[in-house]
């Protein structure tokens, strides 16, 4: 028969004491370890404000989200999300300085959007085309205040701090079809910077028209802007144009899209190689 030990009460109580010492020790302990994953608390949910009518759309909360869950991939290869009647790009930038590839679901499912340059609720103004008429297209927009929303994406479970400067610059709103405002592609990889044009050169849409965007490195090294693999080796640290700096474009009078001449032509990025 198995003998049970009975124990006196001040044994019986040495051994809560220690129970009591030894919770404490784990739960502060787990308290502890936990602590960063309080810190990286989920984001406060945002309610977007519906829109009124097919011209007032307003900028959703993408921080939180994985990069997989956000808009979509082009025929172009780009990340695009739908407002309304139009769609605007999606730019990541990751806070290491690495290139996103875009046009890959698998790749997009590593990264989680931690911050983005336009508040939610910013406002969106579309216009449209018209007909012969003067009637407008419901479907065929001319133009929309916003182009692009610069997305800052971490890598999951990685730092979401960079060691670099990703200023993250609000861009304002474009009032019409003539008028653009320069992109701030400081933090940037140059691979992300804009888009290779049929003719090799690296270009960035501004509207109905286009910039050229010129690299330079910061060691005097040649950059074939025509090679995606070479520019994904750098990362962009300044620009001789500010942000928000006014693009004005006219347009040939028969042809609404061709523009004619617009005020600024190319902008020089300065980079740096990733590894330094």
């Amino acid at each position: 028969m198995k003998r049970r030990t009975k124990l006196t009460p001040s044994v019986a109580a040495v051994c809560v004491l220690c129970a009591t010492l030894a919770c404490a020790t784990g739960c502060a302990g787990q308290q502890e370890g936990q602590a960063p994953a309080a810190e990286q608390s989920a984001p406060q949910q945002i309610a977007i404000n519906q829109s009124p009518d097919k011209y007032t759309w307003y900028v959703k909360s993408y921080t939180g989200s994985n990069l997989a869950n956000v808009g979509y991939v082009s025929l172009g290869g780009d990340l695009r999300d739908a407002y309304g009647a139009s769609n605007v790009k999606l730019v990541p930038v990751c806070v290491d300085g690495s290139y996103v590839d875009v046009s890959s679901e698998e790749a997009l499912e590593d990264y989680v959007v931690i911050g983005q340059n336009l508040e939610p609720n910013t406002e969106i103004r579309l216009a449209f085309e018209l007909d012969e008429n003067g009637e407008e297209y419901d479907n065929l927009v001319s133009s929309s205040s916003i182009d692009s929303i610069v997305l800052l994406v971490k890598r999951i479970g990685g730092s979401d701090t960079a060691s670099f400067d990703i200023p993250l610059t609000e861009i304002s709103p474009c009032p019409g079809p003539e008028v653009r405002y320069v992109q701030d592609y400081v933090g940037r990889n140059l691979a992300a910077a804009g888009y290779v044009s049929l003719g090799g050169d690296l270009r960035d849409a501004y509207g109905k028209g286009d910039v050229e965007l010129v690299p330079v490195a910061d060691d005097g090294s040649f950059i074939d802007a025509g090679d995606i693999e070479v520019m994904k080796q750098y990362r962009v640290v300044s620009q001789n144009v500010e942000p928000n700096t006014e693009i004005s474009f006219s347009f040939d009078p028969e042809y609404g899209n061709l523009v004619e001449s617009q005020s600024l032509q190319e902008i020089e990025l300065r980079v740096t190689r990733i590894d330094q």
